[in-house]
């Protein structure tokens, strides 16, 4: 059975909105891994994880404000 990859119609502000905070995702990392190059991948887990701080960010603030997430530490 051969499968095949079928696109939807995305919401272009939505899709674009996505697509920004993917890029700035990946860029505070990179930030991260340069200003301190032991950080490890459990260190990023952890902070991505429930609970942790990068996870508390997300859910428990007013997201109709522009508060900084919390720095990825290890």
């Amino acid at each position: 059975m051969e499968m095949k990859f079928v696109e939807f119609p995305a919401d272009p502000q939505v899709e674009g909105t996505f697509r920004r905070g993917y890029v700035h995702g990946v860029a505070a990392v990179a930030n991260a891994l340069k200003a301190n190059p032991s950080l490890t991948v459990e260190d990023l887990m952890q902070w991505a994880s429930p609970r942790g701080a990068g996870d508390t960010w997300r859910k428990h603030q007013p997201i109709d404000r522009m508060i900084q997430p919390p720095a990825i530490t290890g």
